[in-house]
């Protein structure tokens, strides 16, 4: 068995407890635990139908869905999930209660971000629930459906960023099957597309950066990565800024270091042209239910006062640090949040594989410096988005980032340890603790999963 472990490969390793897992937390999750899946699961099924952009009816944006499919998650929202459990029986049941399309009823959902989502991050879930709602399946079961669609899609994408990397494999390998991060990419979410891709984006700008059999970017690559980067930036705007990562190619691989340049800039400029044109046609549809909330007034309060914000910024930052590394690792849903003590050993856990998991290649100080200020711009990002759309106008503090939003460009904070200077030959065992470690650690969350919702 241990010799078994030492010698697999850790794409392989990821496929098989990703499956295994990833299909018992798909299965024993209630409907709609997984954050806002509701209103997830309303977008999915409206580009099912071909509408990829949400609908205005009068001063409200949201979806025009079967009623069924929006009446079923009433039957599994509990008012208190420490008293009133999940029936099982009550989730069979309504497994085969028919879908009727005929009535329709409009579902606003103007007071969530999702409202201005792009129909990319739904395309596979999409599928399923077209799939499924044209044999007559249940609505219960098109929820399931578009978990499994979502599943199978995010299994490819990590598979294939960890396959690809030349560097962190294993790493790559402990992020991917975290517990928050197993739990979204089982849940009908849009994180679940976005962090996927996210990972692959940079896994690609590290084969091509570090990969030595790599003389010269070709033009199809470059498509592929053209692509990547715009469906990443139609899924969450900010993580676009990801097309940094241009900078950590040697110029050499582009012909020189003008063509690199030019590459850069009209990738740049083409991919938020277009991210940018999507929200022009959104723009209104996002209506926060707090009237003290105010994007432009926001703005020129940031503008206006530049001190005060980073001020605010590193306040947030701090006061609620340990908060975003619970949520990052540990939040499984609204109801779901592991041990203090799992939280604090996966993450050791974490920096413990960063600085072991090597190889012969070298990361030198000036890609490093380029991986932390991407990490960087990208951070700030989410916090200048969410102080805009999320927090009332001069408050002392931003509201509305949670420790999720960093997951997907968790790669680039743990490429900041790699170290070859470190004497252990990663042979040696890494590989076993590594799934050691992850198995142990995603059996823990699947049983706070079920003790949450099933046991009295």
């Amino acid at each position: 068995m241990i010799s078994r472990l030492r010698n697999i490969k850790p794409e392989k390793a990821f496929i098989i407890i990703g499956i295994i897992y990833g299909l018992a937390f798909l299965l024993v999750t209630p409907p709609f635990q997984g954050f806002d899946e509701a209103t997830h699961f309303y977008r999915a099924a409206d580009v099912s139908e071909a509408h990829f952009m949400p609908q205005k009816s009068f001063d409200k944006a949201g979806v025009n869905i079967s009623s069924d499919i929006y009446f079923v998650e009433y039957k599994f929202t509990p008012s208190d999930v420490n008293k009133n459990k999940i029936g099982i029986n009550d989730i069979v049941s309504n497994l085969y209660k028919p879908l009727n399309d005929k009535n329709r009823v409009f579902v606003d959902i103007s007071i969530v971000s999702i409202v201005t989502y792009s129909p990319v991050p739904y395309l596979s879930p999409a599928l399923g629930i077209a799939i499924g709602r044209s044999l007559g399946l249940s609505p219960l079961l098109l929820l399931y459906i578009g978990r499994f669609m979502d599943l199978l899609l995010w299994l490819v994408l990590v598979y294939f960023a960890i396959k690809i990397t030349p560097v962190h494999k294993w790493l790559f390998l402990m992020v991917g099957l975290m517990p928050s991060v197993l739990f979204q990419g089982v849940s009908l979410s849009a994180d679940s597309f976005t962090i996927s891709i996210a990972f692959l984006v940079i896994a690609l700008f590290l084969k091509f950066a570090f990969d030595d059999k790599k003389e010269l970017i070709t033009k199809k690559e470059l498509i592929i990565i053209f692509t990547l980067i715009l469906m990443l930036g139609l899924s969450k705007p900010f993580y676009f800024l990801l097309i940094l990562l241009f900078f950590i190619i040697p110029a050499k691989k582009f012909g020189n270091n003008k063509k690199r340049f030019i590459i850069f800039i009209s990738f740049f400029l083409s991919i938020l042209a277009i991210i940018g044109f999507w929200y022009l046609q959104t723009r209104g549809l996002y209506m926060p239910a707090d009237h003290s909330i105010s994007t432009k007034n926001q703005l020129i309060f940031i503008l206006t006062n530049p001190v005060t914000f980073i001020f605010i910024f590193l306040k947030t930052l701090f006061s609620n640090g340990t908060n975003y590394m619970t949520e990052f690792i540990g939040r499984l849903g609204w109801y779901v949040v592991l041990p203090n003590l799992l939280v604090s050993a996966y993450l050791v856990g974490l920096i413990f594989t960063a600085l072991l998991d090597k190889n012969e290649i070298k990361i030198n100080l000036n890609q490093k410096i380029i991986f932390f200020m991407v990490l960087f711009t990208i951070s700030l990002s989410i916090f200048v988005i969410e102080y805009l759309t999320w927090t009332p106008v001069g408050k002392l503090s931003i509201d509305g980032v949670l420790g999720r939003y960093f997951i997907p460009i968790a790669p680039l904070f743990f490429l900041l340890f790699y170290n070859k200077k470190i004497g252990y030959d990663t042979k040696k065992g890494l590989n076993v603790f590594v799934v050691f470690f992850i198995v142990v650690s995603l059996s823990i969350a699947l049983f706070e999963i079920i003790k949450k919702f099933y046991l009295l």
